[in-house]
């Protein structure tokens, strides 16, 4: 098992619909407001505002260490389950910078979750939340002193239910899905001691598993070498939310790797079987760690919904490649050329509206077109038709 305070990237989390709804809780946990079982199975949500309320102090209590201690207010609903029952406690839609626990009948923490939904200083959620019948309390609390409106959703938990199709053609990550013991594979800078996997620019992609469970996730590092400058792209897609980063080794390989990712996320949503690239810079000669773990599209950590499965709905698994990229020359409309450090893809070049030379840099595409001068027009470079005193109209124009 792999610790889940590794790396943590902003997202945005959205609230589904729900077809109950129910007002504010109590400012004790003193059972005085009541959610049954069955209205958690039809889904209702819970809105409130825990500003005008005192703090029940839960100093010491939090079983994660992404809970903490806090002297902000909350708000309490008492939890009463008939029957054993699998549910999410989805806080996204709250408007501050909220934390969510829940308390057995001897008042012990046995979930706590704080910046859930991705954002850092932001919303909380539960997912999976798997409990025997009885009663227990729902805390709506805050970090720190936070306080403020909240929205939170209580439905049944619905596991994933999909497989990857095709099927990952690479090589084996080599780890079982595993989320109570280390991870000796490939835990990276979350394991002690730090050990990485491997993968290679332009080889195989590596077939994964991972998962996320209880307020932590499986974070997989992956080891590579770049010998010369060059673009890369990094392909993934996953059964469950998956996320992955490219970041700069220390020097020595030794923990924790260097600054921020080099790029946005390469992201696979639930279920999408199609690869979803993410270009944008180029390597110099260098160490790289390509890190691979449950994430939202934006690069926000997923630390519940998926856990180890048994296989008849998912297998939780990934798939990842690097590939080298071509580089070119990227032509613009108004005749600047654009190269990057050695070459731009063509990715880059169509968003920026260009038009794509592979494997030749300005030096060489030059980027002439039609210039406007007077009633003629010629064929010049966009520097050369503005000192000219023409008007550009652009690459293969006339």
């Amino acid at each position: 098992m792999s610790a889940s305070h590794g790396l943590a990237w902003a997202a945005v989390g959205f609230v589904g619909l729900s077809t109950l709804a129910f007002g504010a809780g109590s400012d004790l946990p003193d059972g005085s407001v009541v959610i049954t079982g069955a209205e958690i199975l039809a889904g209702i949500t819970i809105t409130g505002d825990t500003s005008d309320n005192t703090d029940f102090a839960d100093s010491g209590v939090s079983p994660l260490s992404d809970c903490g201690v806090s002297t902000a207010p909350d708000e309490w609903y008492r939890l009463q389950l008939t029957e054993p029952l699998a549910f999410d406690v989805d806080g996204c839609g709250t408007l501050y910078d909220s934390k969510i626990f829940l308390r057995d009948a001897a008042s012990e923490v046995i979930r706590c979750n704080d910046d859930g939904c991705g954002v850092t200083g932001g919303p909380s959620r539960l997912q999976n939340v798997v409990l025997a019948p009885g009663d227990y309390d729902l805390a709506i609390d805050g970090f720190g002193s936070e306080s403020g409106a909240y929205e939170v959703v209580l439905r049944e938990f619905v596991p994933l239910s999909c497989f990857l199709d095709p099927p990952c053609g690479g090589e084996p990550e080599g780890e079982p899905c595993d989320d109570v013991n280390d991870d000796t594979t490939n835990g990276g800078c979350n394991s002690t001691p730090n050990v990485f996997g491997t993968i290679s620019i332009g080889g195989p992609a590596i077939c994964g598993v991972t998962w996320a469970n209880e307020g932590t996730r499986d974070t997989d590092w992956y080891a590579f070498s770049v010998a010369v400058p060059q673009l890369v792209v990094i392909h993934v897609r996953g059964e469950p939310d998956v996320v992955s980063f490219l970041l700069t080794m220390s020097a020595g390989g030794a923990c924790p790797v260097l600054g921020v990712p080099h790029w946005s996320p390469a992201f696979s949503g639930a279920c999408d079987t199609n690869q979803v690239s993410d270009t944008g810079f180029y390597l110099d000669p260098g160490d790289y760690v390509l890190f691979v773990a449950p994430g939202t599209e934006t690069g926000g950590g997923v630390f519940d919904g998926f856990p180890c499965p048994d296989g008849a709905t998912s297998n939780n698994a990934y798939e990842i490649l690097i590939s080298s990229g071509q580089n070119g020359s990227c032509c613009l409309e108004n005749g600047q050329c654009l190269q990057g450090i050695d070459g731009v893809s063509l990715e880059f070049c169509s968003f920026a509206g260009g038009v794509y030379h592979g494997g030749v840099l300005c030096d060489v595409a030059n980027c002439s077109g039609a210039c406007c001068i007077e009633s003629t027009c010629s064929d010049l470079e966009f520097d050369e038709c503005l000192a000219a005193g023409g008007a550009y109209q652009g690459e293969s124009t006339s």
